[in-house]
């Protein structure tokens, strides 16, 4: 009688009316036929749903919240990622270098006309660091007489200059140097850059070098001088400012702090 029992109990039918979930109808008639009939935008629905179904329907423990916080994160930096991969197709490239070779000497020519013309270039960093600045690290081989950096707004219509020569101890701009921006010769950012994307790697001036500049320096205060950026010059804080006033007259001027430093072109 037991082992009737016992094998009645196995045999027994059961129904499997609490084994049906939402989906298993499709999934079901996907493995009878061997393929999905489902639409595209079918599917997407679908799976959105169970999406839903899965966060309304779970138990909100503390591992399930951390989880949840997890997959959030991971989500915003997938974004993030795509964000910059499309904005680095899309965009400019943000940084650009040119060799810009100085003009024949001919005064060195003319003293000794058996020495070598080739004179090493100097090579430029053009880096669009935003829609308003661009921003130019020069190092120099002569007639430059040192590296420097400087910024361009084009938004307000200023140029920051900082000289590597004219650093501390610990490497650190002590001095930066503020002109109007030409606009005559560089209106825009847009022109910068259809310049560059023309050029090639390789710039030669023949007379571009030879022009002479006379800059009148005037100390001014460091808050009215970060005022005329728009972004902050990061290689100008903390330091002295000074003003170069362009002027016809060759008068000489003399500037305490920088001049004995400053380099004459």
């Amino acid at each position: 009688m037991q082992d009737q029992v016992e094998n009645a109990s196995v045999y027994a039918p059961s129904s499997n009316a609490t084994m049906i979930t939402k989906g298993s109808k499709e999934k079901w008639a996907y493995n009878e036929s061997g393929r999905d009939d489902r639409s595209f935008g079918q599917k997407v629905k679908d799976f959105f749903s169970n999406v839903y179904d899965a966060i309304r329907n779970i138990k909100w423990t503390s591992k399930a919240v951390r989880s949840f916080i997890l997959l959030l994160l991971c989500l915003l930096l997938l974004i993030f990622i795509l964000y910059l991969i499309l904005n680095s197709i899309f965009a400019p490239y943000s940084v650009r270098s040119l060799f810009m070779y100085p003009p024949v000497c001919e005064e060195c020519f003319k003293k000794n006309p058996s020495a070598v013309t080739y004179r090493d270039p100097s090579k430029v960093y053009i880096h669009y660091y935003s829609p308003a600045q661009a921003h130019f690290e020069m190092i120099g081989n002569p007639p430059l007489k040192s590296n420097s950096f400087t910024a361009v707004d084009f938004d307000t219509g200023f140029i920051a200059i900082a000289d590597h020569a004219l650093t501390d101890d610990n490497g650190r701009h002590t001095t930066c140097f503020l002109m109007e921006l030409d606009r005559n010769a560089l209106p825009n950012i847009e022109v910068l850059q259809d310049g560059l994307a023309s050029s090639y790697e390789e710039v030669r001036t023949q007379f571009g070098w030879q022009e002479y500049w006379q800059y009148v320096p005037e100390k001014i205060d460091a808050a009215q001088a970060q005022s005329k950026f728009r972004d902050r010059i990061r290689d100008c804080e903390n330091v002295k400012w000074y003003f170069l006033k362009h002027t016809v007259y060759t008068k000489d001027e003399y500037c305490s702090d920088c001049a004995k430093n400053m380099m004459i072109m």
